[in-house]
């Protein structure tokens, strides 16, 4: 468990015993105020606003600095938001970070899309050099993320045991009494059938469109190029074949054949793509989630705007990278808009 005496010391040097009760209470009841988002959009939306907050130029949007400051008052009747943006950042990063610790992978569907929200957010942002303190809580929040979402994924992959169909017969035996027993009877084990079938017909689309070698974003083999269109196409495809958050095993996937070149920046690629990057963000324009949570999809909706922002420009990253972001990015939005998600 994270040490919250501290990274209290990131706004308060040297905090009296009574101060750090109280915001360590605030903070228990924000993170519970995090758990009550229900919709994989609001926890996106969540890992959006935290991830821009915490980013070097960021501000902290409205609506979540009222609920970090509704945590804090009734310990601290005194505490106001103005000139308390420092510490407010602070309580909701290890709020969000409580929230997480608590999680078991695959287990729990929303902290799962928070951590896939937050690894893809935090994992694009510049380092803050100028803060170290504040730098080391998004880093250990980021790693957690990342590392809990890589747990749920080969988890969540695991093969269920089929039970026997076991229905108590009722008596008198009546025609309507028995389909009522069977049909309770046999809940479980179709459950399983289901999942697991889902799972097999996971890996044989992935199976098919690796034998297939064709990319029907480019319209075009994807072992005909060695560039970025391809990397990228690589990402995106592979990432709307799947049932469940990606893993290691889905990146090495995709990344298979790719040359990790020189480092691009985020216009440098968009440059690079060339016409086809229209080709590649057919699918997304208009999408309602990626307007709402740019941070959580800075590649997406560069894709889509054909421009990134100008510190997104100044980071460099290999296709290898790129790829890797294309896949991430694309599986949490694929996988959080199914009709009946795995992960809700």
């Amino acid at each position: 468990m994270t040490n919250i005496a501290i990274h209290i010391r990131i706004f308060e040097a040297e905090p009296a015993d009574d101060f750090v009760d109280k915001r360590t209470s605030a903070i228990k009841d924000l993170s519970a105020g995090f758990a009550k988002r229900k919709s994989s959009l609001e926890i996106l939306q969540l890992a959006n606003d935290l991830a821009e907050a915490v980013s070097e130029k960021g501000n902290m949007p409205t609506a979540l600095a009222g609920e970090i400051e509704g945590a804090i008052r009734p310990h601290s009747t005194a505490f106001v938001q103005e000139g308390q943006e420092l510490q407010m950042l602070v309580c909701a990063l290890l709020a969000a970070l409580q929230y997480l610790e608590t999680a078991v992978p695959s287990q729990g569907p929303k902290t799962d899309i928070l951590a896939a929200g937050l690894w893809s957010a935090l994992s694009h942002q510049p380092p803050r050099t100028e803060a170290p303190k504040l730098e080391a809580l998004r880093i250990e929040l980021l790693e957690l993320s990342q590392s809990l979402v890589i747990a749920t994924s080969s988890r969540s992959r695991n093969r269920t045991e089929v039970p026997d169909i076991y229905a108590k017969l009722p008596e008198p035996l009546e025609l309507s009494t028995f389909a009522d027993a069977l049909t309770k009877g046999s809940v479980k084990t179709i459950k399983s059938l289901r999942d697991n079938a889902a799972l097999d017909r996971e890996e044989l689309d992935l199976l098919w469109w690796v034998l297939s070698d064709w990319s029907t974003l480019l319209n075009d083999t994807l072992s005909s190029s060695q560039d970025a269109a391809v990397a990228i196409a690589r990402g995106l495809e592979a990432a709307r074949l799947l049932r469940r958050l990606p893993g290691d095993a889905h990146k090495h996937l995709v990344l298979k054949g790719i040359v990790k070149g020189d480092p691009l920046s985020m216009d440098n690629l968009i440059k690079k793509l060339g016409d086809n990057r229209a080709k590649l963000a057919a699918a997304y324009l208009g999408n309602a989630t990626l307007a709402a949570c740019p941070a959580v999809f800075p590649l997406l909706v560069a894709l889509s705007e054909a421009h990134s922002t100008e510190n997104e420009s100044k980071e460099k990253r290999s296709l290898h990278d790129w790829a890797g972001r294309a896949l991430l990015e694309s599986a949490i939005l694929h996988v959080t808009s199914l009709p009946i998600s795995p992960v809700l």
